[in-house]
C-alpha cells in the first residue's frame, strides 16, 4: 500500500481476492473507509474518488463539505457498481489496484491504493477468500444436471422401483439407492479423472461447469462434487 505524507489519513479494508462468484453474492469489495483530518484546521470541500485500474468496477466519489480538527469519518461498506461483462469473461486471474484520490479544489490531498486479485469467473479463491463462496459454484438448473436426474431416475425405477423423490419418504434406504442411481449414472459416462493445481489446498482452483465437464469428459474431484 502506497500512503503519502498528508493533512488526511486515509485507511480502507479490502478484500484480497474479488471475482464473479464474490460480486454475485453481495460480498463488497471494500469493506470500509475512514478518512481522518490529522491537523488542527478545518479541512473544507473535500472529494474522495475511488476507482479500480483495470475497470472491473465503476469509479465513485465522495464528497465532504468540511472535516473539523481531527475529525474522522467512516464508511462502511462501499457498494462499487462493478462491470458484470468484464468479470464474466475474465479468463485468468489478474492483478488490480483500488485506489482512494483525496482532493480539494485543484490541490490532492494524499493517494492510498491496494493490490486485489480479480479472479477468473470460474475460480475459487480457497482459503484466501470465503471458503463459503465454493456453494456459489454448485448448478444445480444446468440442463447437463436434468439429464443426469432423468437417467438416474429411469435405472432408479428399473431396478428398485423408486423414484428421486429426495428425503420425502424419510427413508434411509431409499436415500442410499438414490445416491447409488446417481453414482452409477455418472460413472456410466466415462468421465476421466484429471489432477487438481498443486496449488489447490491455499489457492483453491477453476471449477469446471457441467457443460464443459461433459464437453471435454474431464473433471476433477471438486469438478464432480458440485
Amino acid at each position: 500500500m502506497e500512503h503519502q505524507a498528508t493533512k488526511l489519513d486515509i485507511q480502507i479494508d479490502v478484500s484480497t481476492t474479488t471475482g464473479y462468484a464474490a460480486i454475485q453474492n453481495n460480498i463488497p469489495i471494500i469493506h470500509s473507509l475512514t478518512v481522518k483530518n490529522t491537523t488542527d484546521e478545518m479541512l473544507e470541500n473535500i472529494e474522495l474518488r475511488i476507482q479500480c485500474e483495470p475497470a472491473f468496477a465503476e469509479p465513485i466519489r465522495f464528497l465532504f463539505e468540511h472535516l473539523k480538527p481531527r475529525e474522522a469519518r467512516r464508511i462502511s461498506p462501499i457498494d462499487l457498481k462493478p462491470d458484470h461483462s468484464y468479470l464474466s469473461n475474465l479468463d485468468e486471474a489478474e492483478k488490480a489496484t483500488v485506489s482512494v484520490l483525496a482532493s480539494s479544489g485543484d490541490q490532492t490531498l494524499t493517494k492510498v491504493s491496494h493490490i486485489v486479485e480479480v479472479l477468473a469467473y470460474d475460480q475459487w479463491a480457497g482459503s484466501r477468500g470465503l471458503p463459503e463462496l465454493l456453494a456459489a459454484f454448485c448448478m444445480p438448473n444446468s440442463v447437463v444436471v436434468d439429464r443426469l436426474l432423468g437417467k438416474a431416475s429411469a435405472l432408479l425405477s428399473q431396478v428398485s422401483g423408486c423414484t428421486l423423490h429426495g428425503y420425502q419418504s424419510k427413508n434411509r434406504e431409499h436415500v442410499w439407492k438414490i445416491i447409488s442411481a446417481l453414482y452409477s449414472t455418472l460413472m456410466a459416462e466415462n468421465i476421466q479423472y484429471v489432477l487438481p493445481p498443486a496449488s489447490f489446498s491455499s489457492d483453491g482452483q477453476k471449477i469446471r461447469t457441467p457443460e464443459r465437464i461433459f464437453d471435454g469428459r474431464v473433471a476433477t474431484c471438486l469438478d464432480l462434487s458440485m
